[in-house]
């Protein structure tokens, strides 16, 4: 898979603050790949996967790394790096 290519993003965020990540999930075909900004936080992270992949907007996304969920309120750049991959689910 050319990631770079094929990866769901906004226009908006600049290269250099640019993290990719691989999402799987219950809730979605696959595994898919997103873009996000290394400032963000966890929480808007989630809501740009939501409407990125087009899940449900009547649940919450609750992002999980190696099943463990991450706390909404800390910054993409404390707790994932470039490639990792999440698991999704929708509550």
């Amino acid at each position: 898979m050319k990631l770079k290519m094929n990866a769901k993003m906004y226009a908006d965020i600049p290269a250099q603050e640019q993290i990719f990540l691989f999402v799987e999930g219950d809730c979605v075909n696959g595994r898919h790949a997103v873009a996000v900004s290394k400032s963000w936080t966890i929480g808007r992270c989630a809501s740009a996967i939501k409407k990125l992949l087009l899940l449900d907007e009547s649940k919450t996304v609750k992002i999980l790394k190696e099943d463990c969920a991450v706390d909404y309120a800390d910054t993409v750049r404390t707790h994932l790096n470039d490639m990792d991959t999440v698991r999704i689910e929708l509550i």
